[in-house]
């Protein structure tokens, strides 16, 4: 009985046994599975944290480089019609100072001329009056001469000047010996400038000299 109750004792120390290391062996294996899944865990969390953060900063910066660039697009486009809008306006203005430049020479030579000139056509002049006429046509002539050259118009009347081919168109050549060699002895037409422009030449009868005439003859000859 004795024997039986020793083996009895045995068995169940035995069994505990068993069981304790079955159960510290089982803790210990979840133990280190725990450890292995916190480090496993612990591993996704860093890369994460690495991965993630980076791409915002550059997130970030590309936004900002989008927006400024939509903001110099938006000026530029801004410019662009300013500038097609100041070219239509230039280019109205030109054709509209184009189309009316003589206005202000018209108003001045309507106000100033054309009426007192129709006013004198349209009195009845007598033969007797014909000093007064001729006042009246000297009066208006001079008032025209004053509205061209208030617009930059000068008469060219080189009468006893030398020829300046430039200004001066010769029409006929007059022997003279008492002026120098083209000499401008008459003047047919006045000539014309516009500022520095040659609007029309003076027509114009210069001298030749018998001396002269005489050289040239013995050279031919």
């Amino acid at each position: 009985m004795e024997k039986q109750k020793d083996l009895k004792q045995k068995t169940t120390t035995s069994s505990e046994n068993i069981k304790e290391n079955s159960s510290t062996k089982g803790s210990s294996k979840a133990s280190e599975h725990s450890e292995s899944g916190v480090k496993k865990s612990s591993k996704p969390s860093i890369l994460k944290t690495s991965v993630l953060k980076k791409p915002q900063v550059k997130n970030k910066e590309l936004e900002k480089k989008i927006q400024e660039l939509e903001e110099l697009n938006k000026s530029y486009r801004y410019l662009q019609a300013e500038f097609a809008n100041f070219k239509r306006i230039a280019q109205k203005e030109n054709e509209q100072a184009i189309k009316y430049s003589a206005f202000s020479f018209l108003q001045d030579v309507i106000l100033n001329f054309l009426n007192d000139f129709n006013r004198a056509m349209e009195k009845n002049w007598e033969s007797k009056d014909f000093e007064n006429f001729k006042k009246g046509v000297e009066m208006l002539h001079s008032k025209f001469i004053k509205i061209l050259q208030q617009h930059g118009v000068t008469e060219i009347i080189p009468k006893g000047d030398l020829l300046d081919p430039n200004v001066h168109e010769v029409v006929s050549v007059e022997q003279n010996d008492e002026h120098q060699e083209n000499t401008i002895l008459h003047i047919l037409r006045n000539g014309y400038q516009l500022h520095d422009r040659l609007v029309q030449p003076a027509q114009v009868v210069v001298s030749k000299n018998s001396q002269a005439q005489d050289s040239s003859e013995d050279q031919e000859s």
